[in-house]
């Protein structure tokens, strides 16, 4: 018991309950966690999953210790961390005319049916997307309460199309073809935020390790989007 309070007290032991928004198929978040998981075992790591505005809910209300988000986040009451820019990708469905074009553009989707996943408290990706493919008028899209999964059998069903963070490409789905948007804005900031006085050791240690994963590989923010992004696009491509 002595030795467990001890690794409790160095943060080696203990819990993290750690709320995300980002699919884990690929990208830096899954790379964190493996490499948090691999450095701390004895750590129970307990998700949560929610859009932007409930992971800070959860936050506030102590479900969650540390969550990763796409809102940009000014209250004084969190303390952030920027960590990378997410590039964001179409998902099509394969025999529709965008997935014979190697890259698709904001105009592209415009005159596509859009499929949108959303949550009780809303979108935040619909919101950010009209003013990106609708500047001029509103985006018609669908809207289900469904998992990320759901939405690409959707798509992959002829629904419509959809975009995500390329995270979610790092997983194949049947009639489903993912396609870069050559766009200069196609791209959504991550940021890891918790509360100001948050005193879990475990999460101190894990944003702490973040931090020095920023100071090693660059800040991907700035555009070193590591080799994940360059094996997905390859896939993304390669598909075609």
């Amino acid at each position: 018991m002595l030795g467990l309070a001890m690794r409790v007290g160095r943060a080696e032991a203990g819990l993290l309950p750690l709320g995300f928004y980002l699919s884990l198929s690929a990208g830096p978040l899954r790379e964190a966690l493996l490499a948090f998981r691999r450095a701390s075992p004895e750590v129970m790591i307990e998700l949560y999953e929610g859009s932007p505005s409930d992971l800070l809910t959860a936050l506030r209300e102590l479900r969650i210790d540390l969550a990763f988000t796409v809102l940009e986040v000014s209250s004084p009451e969190f303390a952030t961390l920027r960590l990378w820019d997410e590039p964001l990708v179409a998902a099509l469905p394969e025999d529709c005319v965008l997935a014979s074009q190697d890259t698709v553009t904001w105009s592209d989707l415009a005159k596509a049916s859009m499929v949108m996943r959303t949550w009780e408290s809303g979108s935040v990706l619909t919101a950010l997307l009209a003013g990106r493919i609708a500047p001029d008028s509103h985006l018609q899209a669908e809207e289900h309460f469904i998992s990320r999964e759901a939405l690409l059998g959707m798509i992959g069903l002829g629904f419509g199309a959809t975009v995500l963070g390329i995270s979610a490409a790092g997983a194949s789905y049947p009639g489903v073809a993912f396609r870069p948007i050559a766009e200069a804005n196609a791209s959504i900031p991550v940021t890891a935020v918790w509360l100001v006085g948050n005193d879990n050791p475990v999460r101190h240690r894990f944003v702490a390790m973040l931090r020095d994963r920023l100071k090693v590989q660059g800040r991907l923010a700035s555009g070193k989007l590591a080799s994940w992004l360059a094996s997905i696009s390859t896939m993304l491509f390669g598909a075609i």
